[in-house]
């Protein structure tokens, strides 16, 4: 049975919809469920160890999580065929160092 797209006319937002800006991800698998930590910012601290900072954390059934990467695949083939190949190599900038 094909997948049916979803329109984005019937999506509503929820009153305590947040957006949030993701540059990494962490986790993986339970017994139960996939489980990930949305991440944006990292961390010195004075031993120079990197510590990261989660915004918030997703958890998707196995279908949810199927459904998630069959729309990132789809749009990552996009998006490198228009634009060149995305690189997942760090280019560290902004570091900001907590004493």
């Amino acid at each position: 049975m094909a997948k049916k797209k979803i329109d984005s006319s019937v999506i509503f937002r929820a009153p305590n919809h947040k957006k949030y800006y993701v540059t990494n991800v962490s986790g993986g698998i339970t017994d139960q469920d996939f489980r990930f930590e949305l991440l944006n910012e990292k961390i010195k601290d004075s031993k120079t160890n990197w510590k990261y900072i989660s915004d918030s954390m997703i958890i998707l059934t196995p279908v949810g999580a199927k459904r998630l990467f069959e729309e990132l695949k789809k749009n990552l083939d996009i998006w490198e065929n228009e634009n060149g190949k995305i690189s997942v190599e760090s280019k560290d900038k902004h570091i900001i160092t907590v004493k």
